[in-house]
């Protein structure tokens, strides 16, 4: 059996090969040496240049034939001569050289001179690391926020050690706002002119953090299996030299030997930036005190309630809603949804006294006045007023309408089951296909947006459905049932009734969708809220008296223009002694349609959306003047004021009335307005911005409280789509921790892209430090 090698024996082959490398990188030339001794002859007489020149040379030419040598020479004499005679002296070439831009956006072709004058110059004019990089400003689909170059692009920090090293090869174009590499640009040809450091320049900065699966079925380097986190190691080791190196002697070692690529150290990480964002939410609340706070709660896919917590609290640049935890629940009683919250509030070191708002649905385990969870809510902060979902409210508006009359309810039955049928078969499906540029869509109990796209569809493509509809229904090969089906849709659509409530519900539909994508915005204020609401009184009430456009419209679509006739027979009502002898009225089709269908829906909308108007008429009356505080007269704000103070006495001093007068003459000088925001943010804005804070502070206090209210649960809605991302049916059997560090990066990547990673790197290294301090 051979013997295995001493450790000195395994030194000297260590040192061996070190010196074999050593070797090897001596016998390859450096970039410099290729113009750096043109550029130092260039400096020197000419006797001296020639004296310099290198030995090998002179025996190259010694060697060579002498015809040979004395043709050479001729031809040298000739270029120095036609150099010489050229109308281009040396100094005008250095000139003309000098005017060459700097942008390397705006170079063209590249020729000779131009390349070794910037060889010469170097990349450090070109760099433009002092630019305010406003070029490179760049907004990608679904972000509400720009991304840009930045010097940190400019310094790369070793990832073992932290050392910053200069990276002198990365140039900014301020023309183009796109970076650059300096020695591909110049020297690279047409080569490498595919990438996009050298022919349209790079200019993504976008980091997406997607919530992808990270682990996959294996852990070996090289395997297709092995998930998404060794997957982008291994693209990174490609483009990085020392990771590829680490890669090469550490990866698929097994157990025992410390890689730092195992899943163990991949859920670490996890870890350590999913709390490193939480941490950051929950300090930028705490600085900011005041906060608003709404859950809810869904199945996840392995059958497990998941209740989500969201808060809203302001920042300098105004109101931000951010999610921090998923929380398993067992059941959805009040009193245990509501010690949840407050269990996890405390832990975090979040004081629930300062908490001035909640939103929640309308359900009565959330919503209920006594014993619902904003009523135990308000036994720990009276202050913590209940603002019912604005989304929710809105969609129980419609469903109430729905319900109020069986004609409405026979018409959304009707969309509903022409989807189903159209869609269960993708021979109907493609037909319809290919005469609509609108396809039918499903209803939903709960989205109401998806109501408004349906009836759109039906509306838009009515004639191409109902030639659809008559296609099937006479087509022999199908069966008798599918022929049935077809022909009892399409007599439906034939009717006058059913055209009319196609195009009323569309208008109305229209209009509390856009009203419900409005409600949805995090940043959308209270006042905001409740003047959308308002204005969809008038909007419905003007549908009222619109029954006749209704009428006409469905004409269009249906040409008879005649209503279905009451085929039972009537109900003769018994007279009463005291009653006259005169004969009951009986009504036309039409007016029966009218007053027993159409009517009874509109009132139903205008009576439902009063009703949910009233849950915020106490909170609207606090805060609503501040919107329009510049028109009021000295006694109205000192009235106003004064309520505000009696309704929050622990946070505003009397002095808010007399702050609130000087700061309305003080808004009255200012001339720039947002349009794009709220009276109310606009003031706040502008208190930070200039400092204002110590001159209003109850101004401030009032403004930041109003701006911290939460009025709609819609991204606790948002969460839930995150979460079926995160968790999913290949990933079901996950951890509740690693569920949430997971889910925060991802719904919060905003916060997780501004923290600096040093930090997350210092303290992985403290963690897996072994060695102790003594």
């Amino acid at each position: 059996m051979a013997s295995q090698p001493s450790g000195w024996d395994k030194a000297k082959k260590k040192r061996k090969e070190a010196a074999e490398q050593e070797k090897l990188l001596a016998k390859i030339p450096k970039l410099s040496s290729y113009f750096g001794m043109r550029a130092a002859s260039s400096q020197l007489p000419a006797s001296d240049a020639i004296a310099n020149s290198s030995a090998p040379e002179d025996q190259a030419k010694q060697d060579e034939p002498d015809e040979e040598r004395e043709d050479k020479e001729r031809e040298s004499s000739a270029e120095r001569a036609e150099v010489k005679g050229d109308a281009i002296t040396g100094e005008a070439l250095a000139q003309t050289l000098e005017d060459i831009t700097n942008d390397l956006g705006q170079w063209g072709k590249i020729n000779a001179d131009t390349r070794e004058y910037w060889a010469r110059k170097g990349s450090k004019h070109c760099q433009h690391t002092e630019s305010m990089f406003e070029e490179s400003a760049r907004q990608y689909l679904g972000e509400s926020f720009q991304r840009r170059c930045t010097k940190t692009f400019f310094v790369r920090t070793h990832p073992l050690n932290g050392e910053k090293s200069y990276r002198q090869w990365l140039c900014y174009s301020p023309s183009t706002g796109k970076v650059f590499c300096f020695a591909c640009k110049l020297f690279g040809g047409n080569a490498v002119q595919a990438t996009k450091f050298v022919s349209g320049g790079f200019d993504n900065w976008r980091t997406a953090k997607r919530g992808l699966a990270i682990r996959g079925a294996d852990e070996i380097i090289g395997s297709p299996h092995n998930g998404n986190y060794l997957g982008i190691i291994e693209l990174l080791a490609e483009y990085d030299t020392l990771l590829a190196s680490h890669i090469r002697k550490y990866a698929n070692c097994g157990k025992g030997h410390i890689s730092y690529l195992s899943s163990t150290i991949c859920e670490e990480l996890v870890q350590l930036m999913g709390q490193k964002v939480q941490d950051t939410i929950l300090k930028e609340a705490k600085k900011a005190k005041y906060f608003s706070v709404s859950i809810d709660s869904t199945p996840d896919v392995s059958h497990l309630d998941q209740l989500t917590i969201v808060i809203r609290y302001v920042l300098p640049l105004g109101p931000v809603e951010r999610f921090l935890t998923f929380l398993p629940m067992m059941r959805h009683t009040a009193t245990h949804m509501a010690s949840i919250l407050l269990n996890f509030l405390k832990e975090n070191g979040l004081d629930v006294t300062n908490c001035r708002g909640q939103s929640y649905d309308n359900a009565s385990n959330m919503s209920g006045r006594y014993n619902g969870v904003q009523a135990i809510v308000k036994r720990e902060c009276k202050y913590a007023a209940f603002i019912p979902c604005c989304n929710h409210s809105l969609n129980l508006v419609g469903d109430q309408a729905v319900n109020s009359c069986a004609g409405c309810t026979r018409f959304f039955h009707f969309v509903n089951g022409l989807y189903v049928f159209l869609s269960e078969s993708t021979y109907r499906w493609q037909k319809l296909k290919n005469r609509c540029t609108l396809t039918l869509k499903g209803l939903s109990g709960t989205r109401w947006c998806e109501r408004a796209d349906a009836v759109k569809a039906l509306v838009e493509g009515w004639k191409s459905i109902q030639e659809v509809l008559d296609e099937l229904a006479a087509d022999k090969e199908q069966k008798a049932d599918t022929r049935n089906q077809a022909d009892g849709f399409s007599r439906r659509m034939d009717e006058l009734e059913t055209a009319v409530m196609a195009t009323a519900w569309n208008d109305i539909l229209c209009r509390l969708n856009s009203t419900s994508i409005s409600l949805q915005d995090p940043t959308v204020s209270l006042n905001t809220a409740t003047s959308l609401l308002a204005s969809l009184v008038d909007t419905i009430q003007f549908a009222r008296d619109r029954f006749d456009v209704y009428e006409q419209m469905a004409i269009e679509k249906v040409p008879h223009g005649e209503y279905k006739a009451e085929e039972r027979r009537g109900r003769k009502r018994k007279r009463m002694p005291d009653e006259g002898a005169a004969n009951e009225e009986n009504l036309t089709p039409r007016e029966t349609f009218k007053t027993h269908i159409y009517l009874v829906m509109i009132d139903r909308l205008l009576a439902e959306l009063e009703k949910r108007m009233k849950a915020y008429e106490d909170i609207s009356t606090t805060f609503g003047f501040l919107s329009e505080l510049t028109s009021l007269s000295i006694k109205q704000i000192e009235n106003k004021a004064q309520n505000l103070v009696s309704s929050y006495p622990d946070d505003l001093e009397d002095t808010l009335v007399a702050e609130l007068i000087q700061f309305a003459a003080f808004m009255r000088t200012q001339k720039s307005v947002s349009v794009n925001e709220s009276a109310e943010l606009t003031m706040y804005k502008l208190l930070s911005s200039l400092n204002l804070s110590q001159t209003f502070p109850n101004v401030e206090i009032a403004l930041r409280i109003y701006l911290c209210l939460m009025v709609s649960n819609a991204s606790g809605e948002r969460s839930f789509s995150k979460l079926g991302i995160v968790k999913g049916e290949l990933r079901s059997s996950m951890r509740e921790e690693r569920l949430n560090m997971l889910a925060l990066m991802s719904i919060e990547h905003e916060v997780l892209s501004s923290l600096d990673c040093t930090d997350m790197i210092e303290d992985f290294a403290l963690a897996k430090a072994r060695k102790t301090v003594v």
